[in-house]
């Protein structure tokens, strides 16, 4: 074979790299726009338009829809894990999923502003495969896992802690949330919701931890007890984010 044919077939072999790499491409953007298209029209009375939840229903609601974009939203780059912050558009504009805007969580540019109705979302199927793989541990979808987590100051919305009063703590320094048993065989996730507080900034922690730890925790009489408790079990999560008074 001849140099010329040698370079015709490795032209013609990364041309076919190329294209397929093409193809691919334009198919993965085809089926995101086709699930943002389904989820609009099953899902377009839910699209929440008002500037805050005003009762368990729309709690609810609320819940129900953060998982949309939290699931199909890209993986944080530096984690991999899916983690995302949104807020309600009180001018009701289009965004990614009707009136909220959501975008990533640990993403330099998103911030917290005081008197904004946000939520936070974080995918727990990301956080329980980044640790067993750490651990050389196998992933399991039929194994029930318990999480718990906290956040300060406390901040959480009222009505979500109503909602869930055998799972969510609400105490001065802050709000502390414990999983049912969650098998892993369907998308699950965390989140918080309310008003965002005058404070310098938020912070947030997801634990592992198992059923006994679970129940001790949400049989807990004060935040100190249940933090230091907290704080002996496996860390899977962590953020701090400063929170913009717009007012200043």
């Amino acid at each position: 074979m001849t140099k010329k044919n040698n370079k015709l077939l490795i032209i013609a072999f990364i041309l076919l790299i190329l294209v397929t790499i093409f193809l691919g491409v334009n198919e993965y953007i085809k089926k995101q726009k086709a699930l943002q298209k389904e989820f609009f029209e099953k899902e377009e009375n839910f699209l929440f338009t008002k500037i805050k939840p005003e009762n368990h229903e729309d709690i609810k609601k609320l819940e129900e829809l953060i998982m949309h974009p939290l699931f199909n939203f890209l993986p944080d780059k530096d984690s991999g894990v899916r983690e995302i912050i949104c807020s309600i558009n009180s001018d009701n504009q289009p965004s990614f999923i009707g009136s909220l805007d959501c975008s990533n969580f640990s993403a330099a540019k998103t911030n917290l502003i005081t008197g904004r109705y946000s939520i936070i979302a974080v995918s727990l199927n990301d956080l329980l495969a980044n640790l067993l793989a750490n651990f050389n541990e196998t992933y399991s979808k039929q194994k029930e896992y318990y999480f718990c987590s906290i956040s300060q100051p406390s901040w959480v919305d009222p009505l979500l802690i109503s909602l869930y009063p055998d799972q969510e703590l609400s105490f001065p320094d802050g709000n502390i949330y414990c999983t049912q048993a969650l098998a892993m065989d369907k998308e699950q996730g965390i989140f918080w919701a309310g008003i965002v507080p005058q404070t310098d900034n938020l912070s947030f922690k997801v634990y592992l931890v198992n059923d006994s730890v679970s129940e001790q925790i949400k049989t807990s009489d004060s935040f100190q007890a249940a933090k230091e408790l907290l704080e002996t079990q496996q860390l899977i999560w962590q953020r701090e984010k400063p929170i913009l008074n717009l007012n200043n």
